[in-house]
């Protein structure tokens, strides 16, 4: 592995420029652009690891230039350096992947350490994406992602996962994969990832995998091809991505949440798209399934309030599956759950106003055909 990497700078700030040059120069080979030609002929030409760029700078269009970067090579990391304050631009940086962002006049110990934090997740990135590619199984990858993230603070851990199973999905999605029967592979690793997020939250841990599996039970029964029955699992265990985006004191509230809580709370479908939504390979059908499980039948759902069967299939099925698993399970807010036969009665009673009554039929004769499963799985 390269000890000296290669760090592209955009400025066309001269002093800024040299700065950055001087200092980096002494553990890196760098790299100086300033219009857009010259910084892709480098990008494709050298293996570049880190860029930072001036979102100001006269001679690009920051954002293209960006996205164009990314498409290339998505595991570069940049970082945005920049007198620049229009905030729509920095979100939309943001929004398509920038490692940092730093106003100036900045601090060069702060973008020296921010450099080389990109580095080290550059080199995780790809070692990850090394492991994927080979098929490495969920304990193996999950011993290595903790051994390689012991410094990272918990943020951080949490980005890194949300971003690898954001990652798997698009490997599970593409069509390669299918042909080599690796769906299934990698649903186990989801799984896996995703109960390590879930496993600090005593409320929540194996809540996405009791989902995906409540709704493969339904998805069983339905008339679909295999690729659209798993689509519904893998979409069914992301369903609650977006909510770790949203402050765990909400999450983890141990009183019935208020209004404006429950418009917060209202927003992690949306949020969970967000996170999946420029991944290569993530299909339509999924980022609905993500986005609609909220609706409810009658049309008194979020986040659009659809009706009736204008809500996509699997978003559903996992409306069913999630609703049943809320109330057979404890949660901060509520500390006596609903025993199985009560949370059926529930359904029944919803059907029609929250829930698609073909569906709720389908999932209660499952669930009675499949007590002793669901028993040894969950109990």
């Amino acid at each position: 592995m390269r000890k000296q990497k290669n760090i592209l700078v955009v400025d066309d700030n001269i002093k800024d420029k040299e700065t950055l040059q001087m200092m980096l120069q002494i553990n890196h080979k760098v790299y100086l652009a300033e219009d857009a030609g010259r910084i892709l002929e480098l990008i494709y030409k050298d293996k570049i690891d880190v860029v930072t760029i001036n979102l100001g700078s006269i001679n690009v269009q920051p954002i293209k230039l960006i996205r164009t970067i990314k498409q290339y090579d998505p595991y570069i990391e940049i970082i945005a350096i920049s007198h620049y304050t229009d905030l729509e631009t920095t979100l939309k940086a943001l929004q398509y992947g920038i490692s940092d962002y730093f106003p100036k006049p900045f601090r060069m110990p702060k973008i020296l350490t921010a450099i080389n934090r990109a580095i080290g997740k550059r080199q995780l990135n790809l070692e990850l994406k090394h492991r994927l590619e080979k098929m490495a199984n969920p304990i193996e990858l999950a011993t290595f992602l903790s051994e390689a993230s012991a410094s990272y603070s918990a943020r951080e851990k949490q980005e890194l996962l949300i971003n690898l199973i954001s990652r798997i999905t698009s490997y599970a999605l593409d069509e390669k994969n299918k042909v080599k029967n690796l769906r299934p592979n990698y649903l186990q690793l989801v799984k896996a990832l995703t109960s390590t997020l879930e496993s600090k939250d005593s409320y929540t841990y194996g809540h996405s995998e009791r989902v995906s599996y409540y709704s493969g039970l339904i998805a069983e029964r339905l008339d679909l091809a295999t690729e659209d029955k798993e689509e519904i699992q893998m979409a069914a265990l992301l369903h609650d991505i977006g909510k770790l985006g949203i402050s765990n004191l909400l999450i983890d509230k141990e009183v019935p949440l208020d209004s404006e809580d429950w418009e917060l709370i209202k927003q992690h479908p949306e949020k969970g798209v967000d996170l999946i939504y420029s991944l290569q390979g993530s299909s339509k059908n999924l980022i609905s399934y993500i986005r609609h499980h909220h609706e409810r039948f009658d049309g008194c759902g979020y986040p659009y309030g659809l009706t009736g069967k204008s809500i996509p299939l699997g978003g559903r099925v996992i409306g069913v599956a999630d609703a049943y698993d809320a109330m057979t399970s404890d949660r901060a807010y509520k500390k006596i759950k609903m025993s199985p036969l009560k949370a059926q009665q529930e359904l029944i009673k919803c059907t029609g106003s929250q829930f698609d009554p073909y569906l709720v039929g389908i999932f209660i004769t499952a669930l009675r055909t499949n007590v002793n499963v669901l028993s040894s799985l969950f109990n």
